[in-house]
């Protein structure tokens, strides 16, 4: 927890100093993403928030700050974790297929929880129909399965098949899913990174006439630049990356 703590804390400042005064600290901040970007120590949950902060640097008054914000910009193209082609309408079609099959999911797994509680309330386990003898608990040598106990387990037996038909019958009436042993879990962690990608390429496309802004810049470097990520959008099949 304190290191998670720290880290948290780490990437809260570091998205606060892109904010700083000083033109170095800005630029230092997001050379300082760009790196963890290329070695895969961006978490996931950021990664839009630090190309909203790249693609809002890129107004920035200082050449150098501009310069930093295009090579981070590039940088998480390079280093994305979501895929070698980025056209937003790739995304949306797998999103929208991933999340109807999340509901599928969650709604045959929230029915087979009430078919359980359902079956438990229906046979509750019978009551023992006999006392036991204290003076036969007192000599186990003369307490062999009586007939009662013999019976109790066989009426447990076939409670528990009766479970497990039930059980196999809900399943076969429902359309064929993955297992549910952690496949909810997994589906829903994968709607997350779609949305998360689609938010990333959407973000990109929106920085197109920006860019091409920046290429009549009276400034070298901006237009060095913003060449250099406008070829490597077209690359990587964003949006509107061909107008420019």
């Amino acid at each position: 927890a304190p290191l998670l703590r720290s880290k948290q804390g780490f990437l809260d400042l570091l998205v606060e100093r892109v904010h700083d005064t000083s033109a170095f600290t800005r630029a230092r901040v997001l050379q300082t993403w760009s790196s963890l970007a290329e070695k895969k120590a961006l978490p996931l949950s950021h990664w839009t928030v630090v190309a909203d902060l790249g693609i809002g640097r890129l107004g920035d008054k200082t050449a150098s700050v501009r310069k930093a914000a295009m090579n981070l910009l590039a940088t998480m193209l390079g280093f994305n974790p979501f895929a070698s082609q980025l056209p937003s309408a790739a995304f949306v079609q797998s999103l929208r297929e991933y999340e109807v099959k999340l509901k599928t999911m969650e709604d045959t797994k929230n029915s087979g929880d009430e078919a359980t509680a359902e079956d438990d309330d229906a046979n509750p386990p019978s009551p023992s129909q006999a006392p036991v003898d204290e003076e036969e608990d007192t000599q186990p040598s003369q307490c062999p399965l009586t007939q009662h106990t013999i019976g109790d387990e066989a009426e447990r037996d076939e409670d528990e098949a009766g479970d497990e038909a039930g059980d196999k019958t809900a399943a076969a009436a429902a359309p064929p899913l993955p297992e549910l042993d952690g496949g909810v879990e997994a589906v829903r962690t994968m709607v997350a990174a779609l949305k998360t990608a689609l938010g990333f390429s959407v973000q990109m496309g929106g920085t197109v006439g920006v860019l091409c802004g920046l290429l009549a810049s009276a400034t070298p470097s901006d237009a060095i630049e913003a060449t250099g990520l406008l070829v490597r959008m077209r690359q990587f099949g964003v949006d509107s990356a061909e107008e420019g």
